[in-house]
């Protein structure tokens, strides 16, 4: 499955984060992906509106909502905290094993950011 531009850079980045989450959050944290996650969104908007991004995440959090609806009354973020009863490192690799399993299953392909792969 294709995906806009836009989003396809969201996706690189939150793959980059994963990779090296000190760089952009100061540890692996759940709380600290949703801030940087909502800020990044905010930062789009106000200097490109005309791009529709996020909309990924959009769709991922149905996703996680339809696997916990007892939890449907929380953001994607929060579900995945509670989740993983209230700890963060192991909410933030939820984050990223069910992401993972969303995009496969959209057929929408994973970055790589091995050292050969070059990024």
């Amino acid at each position: 499955m294709s995906v806009p531009e836009t989003e396809e850079k969201l996706i690189r980045l939150l793959f980059l984060i994963k990779k090296r989450p000190p760089l952009y959050l100061t540890r692996r944290s759940i709380l600290g992906l949703s801030d940087f996650y909502g800020g990044f969104i905010e930062a789009v908007m106000e200097f490109t509106p005309e791009d529709r991004c996020g909309m990924i995440i959009s769709e991922f959090g149905l996703f996680i909502r339809d696997k916990h609806p007892e939890l449907e009354f929380l953001d994607l973020f929060n579900i995945l905290y509670e989740v993983s009863e209230y700890d963060e490192a192991k909410a933030f690799d939820l984050f990223f094993d069910e992401f993972e399993s969303f995009l496969t299953g959209k057929n929408i392909k994973i970055p790589n950011f091995d050292k050969k792969s070059g990024g």
